[in-house]
């Protein structure tokens, strides 16, 4: 087992000068006070984009491609460290889903003046228990932060057997070439208490596009629950950067709603159709069912300024269910696509290359791989939810599976 050193410890500025402001302290902290959208499974890592009075006016962010990459190395265990005031602490227990002071060290960087707050149902467990947290970088007056991001999730996998799902799912997925947020194991410890093992997961947001696609330029929308490109589903997509379009999802739920033998070409014109192939096809290659089409949430819509929307799925930590189907869909979406012979033609083709591509990927040794960097912290963790041999067994039970999925897929294929 490998630990991120202190390639993280330089501290990236704000670009621009904003000019003299009036100095704010940790304990004025702007709350946001919208709910997070997650789900009871703590994997579900979609939640309400900031409002602008919550970020620093700090200018545009720029990346740092080397802290970025190493932010999210999987193949080392990386370290957490949160520190609040005893004010703070209380103002989390009371608002869980409102940000919170404190600073933070991450594999050697520390920031002095970030957010924090509790993520979902699992705000309910409070102090005692085990929940995910969100990490609010350049909150408040601070300008400070790494690899270019505004927000970091730290999902405690609670309701994961294996303890560590959400950072397979995402390695695989990258190995077939979708743009997803990066994940990766981490320690955490809070006020000196450890809180053991989590999984440290990117937000897709928009310095999640310049991070990845450079100088692409949109808007992303972010899909709470019930999000369709339905008349009821449009509001339940969020706009995460405020500058959003809402006629351009309106525009795909004409399409997906409309009558007509011409569907799938007049899908392609607002909606990039080889995409949506290749994102149902990658999420069928990890077996998960809990994110758009499959289900009606936990996806990111890229919509850039000029040209097709793109899909991208929150971090996800439900895959390789045994009851899974790629036909099974709940979005309307989903369900015009799988009746709709062109565009179910084009889904069964993108499954057949992902599961060629999953193939050549060996995901079982891709599982074993990640298990291994956190098999330590597993058993060291005081929070878990069960025994070590529990983890263990569902572990090597889990590779079993995934290994085996190749063919799985490949025989669902019609």
């Amino acid at each position: 087992m490998r630990y991120a050193g202190d390639v993280l410890t330089l501290l990236f500025a704000c670009a621009t000068d904003t000019g003299p402001s009036e100095d704010v302290g940790q304990e004025q902290l702007p709350g946001d006070t919208s709910p997070d959208s997650a789900s009871p499974d703590s994997g579900d890592t979609g939640e309400s984009g900031d409002t602008s009075e919550d970020t620093a006016a700090c200018g545009d962010v720029v990346p740092d491609e080397g802290a970025f990459a190493a932010l999210f190395d999987a193949s080392v265990l990386h370290t957490t460290t949160i520190t609040m005031s005893e004010d703070a602490r209380a103002a989390l227990a009371a608002a869980p889903d409102s940000w919170a002071p404190a600073s933070l060290t991450l594999d050697g960087a520390e920031l002095a003046s970030i957010g924090v707050k509790w993520r979902g149902d699992s705000a309910a467990m409070r102090w005692d228990g085990k929940p995910s947290w969100s990490i609010g970088f350049r909150k408040g007056e601070a300008c400070d932060t790494l690899g270019g991001m505004e927000r970091i999730t730290l999902d405690a996998m609670t309701d994961d057997p294996v303890q560590g799902r959400i950072v397979v799912e995402m390695l695989l997925l990258q190995a077939l070439g979708r743009l997803v947020p990066r994940a990766a194991f981490s320690t955490l410890t809070v006020d000196g208490e450890p809180f053991g093992l989590y999984a440290l997961a990117e937000y897709v947001d928009a310095n999640f596009t310049t991070n990845h696609l450079g100088s692409w330029a949109g808007v992303v929308w972010k899909g709470g629950s019930g999000a369709d490109f339905t008349t009821a589903g449009l509001a339940a997509w969020d706009d995460a950067n405020g500058a959003g379009d809402p006629a351009r999802l309106a525009a795909v739920a004409e399409i997906v709603q409309g009558a007509g033998d011409t569907f799938y070409a007049d899908l392609g014109s607002v909606l990039s159709t080889p995409d949506l192939a290749a994102h149902w096809a990658a999420l069928a290659a990890v077996g998960d069912e809990g994110t758009f089409p499959y289900e009606t949430d936990d996806a990111n819509l890229l919509v850039p300024d000029v040209g097709q929307i793109l899909l991208v799925p929150d971090p996800p930590e439900s895959g390789w269910s045994e009851t899974f189907d790629w036909r099974h869909v709940d979005s309307a979406l989903g369900v015009r696509c799988v009746y709709d012979e062109a565009c179910s033609a084009a889904i069964t083709d993108a499954l057949a290359s992902a599961a060629a591509a999953l193939s050549l990927a060996d995901g079982g040794a891709v599982a074993e791989g990640a298990f291994a960097v956190s098999a330590a912290a597993m058993a060291d963790d005081p929070r878990r939810s069960s025994t070590v041999g529990a983890v263990s067994a569902s572990r090597a039970a889990l590779s079993a599976t995934i290994a085996a999925w190749p063919t799985t897929l490949a025989a669902s294929v019609p």
